[in-house]
């Protein structure tokens, strides 16, 4: 009862903030503001804060100002001269730094993902050091629960989101898998992996994140995405367009939103998971050597069914590529 109840008795702290945006997870809580002036940012921050320390006073609750971090989110492109923003929490100036992890997601300030990659890597290096010593002295059939449990569970954890990262980082997690399904196997260091991850019944690291971004479009189908994210896609049904001219033969597509930039137009969540959508239900998914079966929407009874199938069509191409 006790987080149910502290929940309840911090409900209302968004209130006391006009201009910004706040979210909590128990007692973690965030405030976002977007501005692309420096110093509107740096007033409208300030305000927040000070109402947000009254707020925190009146309700009898501390704030652990030492833990308290800030953080700007911006391309690459565009330079901030942080030494020129000056904001106060309690009259302690917050420093910005260069990434923040919440929810055991690591974001920097351009999204890149990076220093998630770093400290992933760090996380599956060590899972592969336990398995190695483990297969020795356990079954094959625990040593998988245990990948399970300690190595698998890192890579899907969000994955939709930073998998849209670059290939250079998306390679260095692969190294790593690919090393993990050789300890499994007791295979050479050079072994071809296809036919491991085949017989282990394993998927490959892009393929879990393409399950993981399926599964998100699927949701927005279903209608069970929370609100926000419910934005997110526009069936093709939905948009009225001279050039859906395949909206007559190919139900249930995904509208292609215009991208401006490669960074954050064709990495965006809502342009890569449409347009995957859209290559497997008009490409059509291959399960057996017969051919590749066109699926629509009617076809799928269930989410666990559709991921049965995914993960079908992924093992079945593997047996067709060269590692």
């Amino acid at each position: 009862m006790g987080p149910l109840l502290f929940l309840i008795y911090i409900n209302d702290f968004r209130l006391c903030l006009s201009e910004t945006s706040s979210g909590h997870f128990a007692d973690d809580t965030f405030i976002l503001y977007n501005s692309s002036k420096p110093k509107t940012i740096e007033t409208v921050i300030n305000c927040e804060l000070k109402y947000m320390v009254k707020w925190l006073r009146l309700n009898k609750l501390s704030l652990n100002a030492g833990k308290t971090e800030l953080i700007f989110f911006h391309s690459q492109r565009h330079k901030l001269d942080y030494e020129n923003i000056s904001i106060k929490l309690n009259g302690r100036r917050l420093k910005p730094v260069n990434f923040v992890k919440y929810l055991g997601m690591y974001l920097d300030r351009y999204l890149l993902w990076t220093e998630h990659i770093v400290e992933l890597s760090k996380k599956l290096s060590r899972a592969n050091g336990i398995l190695s010593k483990l297969r020795y002295n356990a079954k094959l059939e625990i040593c998988m629960q245990v990948y399970y449990a300690i190595f698998y569970s890192h890579t899907n954890y969000g994955c939709n989101v930073w998998g849209l990262t670059t290939n250079e980082n998306i390679e260095k997690i692969e190294i790593l898998q690919k090393k993990c399904v050789r300890i499994l196997s007791f295979a050479p260091f050079r072994a071809h992996t296809n036919q491991l991850f085949i017989n282990l019944n394993l998927i490959k690291l892009r393929d879990i994140i393409k399950i993981n971004q399926l599964m998100l479009v699927y949701d927005f189908y279903e209608g069970i995405l929370p609100a926000d994210l419910m934005t997110l896609f526009r069936p093709c049904n939905d948009v009225h367009s001279t050039n859906m001219h395949l909206n007559s033969t190919i139900k249930n597509l995904i509208h292609l939103p215009t991208i401006n930039t490669l960074t954050y137009g064709n990495r965006s969540i809502k342009y890569a998971c449409a347009k995957l959508w859209n290559e497997f239900f008009i490409r059509g998914i291959a399960i057996d050597s017969d051919r590749s079966h066109n699926i629509s929407l009617r076809d799928i009874r269930n989410k666990q069914h559709f991921k049965k199938i995914l993960k079908k069509h992924f093992l079945y191409n593997y047996s067709l590529e060269t590692d």
